[in-house]
């Protein structure tokens, strides 16, 4: 039903309310704000102005029209781009993290667009009101608020529907985006030089001890628990040597020429390459706007604005890498590397082994399941770019859900190794999960007497959108409002919600956003593992908690993203039905919510039988290959 209003406001920034206020009172009747994401809506609260969320303006059509248009615009793209290198073996890495990262910038382009045209279709505004100033340098390689490139977007929406525009001008009018691009620029340079500094210690330390580290096993990062697996198959492999790799040192600033004919002279043919590749790219995207527009506005300028600013560096950047990475390789001749993903760094590196016959492992880092529709499709094909494919020599399998996904995206012939959990999936401790409880419930509750249900998800922020089978952060907000609410009339249960902050969403402001008490708490610092182990059920939309709840045996809610999605195959509860034990369960509507919680609790999961419902999602010791036998037979 449309609401009719005067004035529509789009805020994307804290700043921007500030900015707002200096100039206007915050109760205004003819006006409605929305804030386009949860830290926003959370401040604009704090300072009198009762800002509306996303939810209502970005439906799960909204989801599937924004794919359908991302994949267009990406087939162009791939077809359009090409930075490899035969030289160095590279043919995928550079063009696969270009297109991500425009992609990215894509997506929330489209997002933006479809939020700005709902807003106007339900509430028919004679003004339409955003940030619209000089935009701030960022070295970000996602779209940020600083670029003001929402207050673009409206600003020509405003103009194809025929609508007055209102900006939102910075408090203090001056132009400081020069000043603020040489802060950023000399901070992108001090933060390149420490990564360098720390990298070729590393590389001294190790050239020292050469002979300790002969064909060592190398890992590519600390991250995701590789450390602790480095530290687990070193204590079983004694006669191998082994190394953890330092993190990437890619430029994401603006090299100048004269540095690249000092330090990289040998390749500056290859650099002017694609160098000017990156420019053509950048100039003939601004002229494409057919093919970067949505619901007939255009955003090609945007794209190529980000090419040019962020994204032609990097890729220059992963260059430069790509080049000390081939000598580095060369010299330390590793006998094997382990990768856990396929992200550029780990993709450079794995074109530069198979050139070298070096083999290289993929372990299957995330949650990846086969798509049952045509929206997942898209998604998930995207998403398998970063983590589960490329020219890898063997794929570790964490899960037999891993290699049903690989059925669907097959890995060209690459060997699939069945290993069980490595990076995630750990086996629970109760008695580090009870100390947890003591420590977030204190005397409170016994542990004994009450029931928990625990929400662990991963939402995509706006300026890294992965549309439909992730949540937006305001669906996820809804979530949990909704997990709470239904929670609060359950007897002696408990709801626990495992939250990692980010730019958009802070502790506090969950706190203010989300109905909290003594049945709902929020828990921060405690290791997730030690959390489910106190868990009877995990609530999730789409994450790796949702496996790593099954690798421990306990069931699974999927609810979240207005019921559009589920993650695994499960038995959907709704209304009175009655309910069967199952591994995993899928709630579609809110009011089914409480419901469906008291009736999965309320079964018995300790029998034989039920210990059977987890068997489809764990692989048995006698299907499985120890990950430190594989490398035994592979590390030479």
């Amino acid at each position: 039903m449309k609401s009719r209003v005067k004035k529509l406001v789009f805020f994307s920034s804290i700043s921007e309310v500030d900015d707002y206020l200096v100039r206007h009172k915050p109760k205004v009747s003819d006006c409605l704000f929305i804030a386009m994401n949860p830290v926003v809506r959370f401040y604009s609260g704090q300072k009198g102005i009762q800002a509306q969320d996303t939810l209502k303006y970005f439906t799960n059509d909204s989801h599937k029209g924004a794919l359908e248009r991302s994949k267009l615009i990406i087939d162009w793209l791939r077809k359009t781009s090409d930075f490899s290198d035969p030289d160095m073996g590279i043919e995928r890495a550079f063009n696969d993290w270009f297109v991500l990262l425009v992609r990215c910038s894509t997506l929330y382009c489209l997002w933006s667009v479809e939020v700005v045209l709902n807003a106007i279709a339900l509430h028919e505004p004679e003004v339409i009101c955003a940030s619209y100033s000089p935009k701030i340098a960022v070295s970000s390689l996602c779209i940020e608020p600083e670029e003001k490139y929402l207050g673009y977007l409206v600003k020509e929406i405003s103009i194809v529907k025929n609508l007055k525009f209102e900006a939102i001008l910075p408090a203090a009018v001056r132009n400081l985006s020069i000043l603020y691009s040489g802060i950023d620029y000399c901070k992108s340079i001090l933060k390149f030089v420490i990564k360098l500094i720390s990298f070729y210690s590393w590389q001294k330390k190790v050239e020292k001890d050469i002979p300790a580290f002969r064909r060592p096993i190398l890992f590519t990062s600390k991250l995701y628990q590789m450390d602790k697996l480095a530290a687990n198959v070193k204590d079983k492999l004694k006669d191998k040597s082994f190394l953890i790799l330092e993190p990437p040192v890619v430029a994401s600033f603006k090299v100048p020429n004269f540095i690249f004919r000092l330090f990289w002279k040998k390749y500056l043919d290859n650099i002017i390459r694609q160098k000017s590749l990156l420019k053509d790219l950048a100039e003939l995207t601004e002229k494409e706007t057919e093919i970067f527009s949505y619901r007939d506005i255009a955003f090609a300028r945007v794209i190529s604005q980000k090419i040019q600013d962020n994204i032609a560096n990097l890729i220059l950047g992963a260059y430069l890498w790509a080049v000390r990475l081939d000598k580095y390789i060369n010299k330390l001749n590793p006998s094997v590397i382990i990768s856990n993903g396929a992200r550029y760094d780990d993709l450079i590196l794995a074109e530069l082994c198979n050139k070298k016959y070096i083999p290289i492992v993929l372990i299957s880092h995330g949650s990846h399941v086969p798509p049952k529709n045509k929206y997942e499709d898209i998604e998930w094909r995207e998403n398998n770019r970063t983590l589960l494919d490329g020219p890898f020599s063997y794929f570790a399998l964490q899960s037999p859900l891993a290699e049903a996904y690989l059925n669907t995206f097959p890995t060209n012939g690459k060997a699939a190794v069945r290993t069980g959990p490595l990076t995630w999936g750990t086996a629970i401790n109760l008695k580090k999960s009870e100390l947890a409880f003591k420590k977030m419930f204190s005397s409170r509750y016994e542990f004994k007497d009450v029931k928990i249900v625990m929400h662990a998800g991963t939402p995509k922020e706006t300026k890294a959108l992965r549309l439909y089978v992730y949540e937006t952060p305001d669906e996820y907000i809804k979530s949990l409002c909704d997990l709470a609410n239904a929670v609060k009339g359950i007897p002696h249960v408990i709801l626990i919600i495992k939250f990692r902050p980010s730019s958009e969403l802070s502790v506090e402001g969950l706190k203010r956003l989300v109905p909290f008490s003594e049945k709902v708490v929020l828990s921060v610092e405690e290791p997730f593992i030690d959390v489910l182990g106190l868990a009877d059920l995990l609530v999730s939309f789409s994450s790796t908690t949702i496996e790593e709840a099954l690798q421990n045996r306990i069931p699974v809610l999927l609810y979240g993203g207005q019921g559009r999605y589920q993650h695994i195959p499960a038995f959907e509860i709704e209304s009175d039905d009655s309910i069967n034990p199952s591994a995993v369960y899928h709630v579609k509507e809110t009011r089914n919510l409480g419901n469906a919680i008291n009736k999965i609790l309320n079964l018995d999961m300790t029998s034989a039988h039920s210990e059977h419902l987890f068997e489809p999602y764990i692989y048995s010791h006698n299907r499985k290959t120890a990950f430190v036998d594989l490398l035994k037979e592979i590390a030479k």
